[in-house]
């Protein structure tokens, strides 16, 4: 799954707030039903976190967006958990 996209750093840091996200969901529901594990377990790690990483520059582009709106909280603790939820679907399609 090795992809020659290039990153910026923002993005970069936005994937690692996201993949954050995922483990620490991924690590409190050892059991289906969380859509995060249910992901893994059919696909695997790799196609997980490869999934989180390509999502990363539509995080950043909607966190922008808000800042742009008046958005004042955190990012990595406010933004990227509400966002993941709200998003996840379009995140693992």
């Amino acid at each position: 799954m090795a992809d020659e996209t290039r990153y910026t750093w923002a993005q970069l840091e936005a994937a690692a707030c996201m993949w954050q996200h995922v483990w620490d969901a991924i690590h409190r529901r050892r059991t289906g039903g969380d859509p995060w594990l249910d992901y893994r377990d059919a696909y695997g790690t790799v196609a997980l976190r490869c999934a989180v990483i390509s999502h990363a520059p539509t995080l950043l582009a909607a966190y922008e967006a808000a800042l742009t709106n008046g958005y004042k909280k955190d990012f990595d603790l406010d933004f990227v958990p509400n966002y993941m939820k709200d998003h996840v679907t379009r995140i693992l399609t």
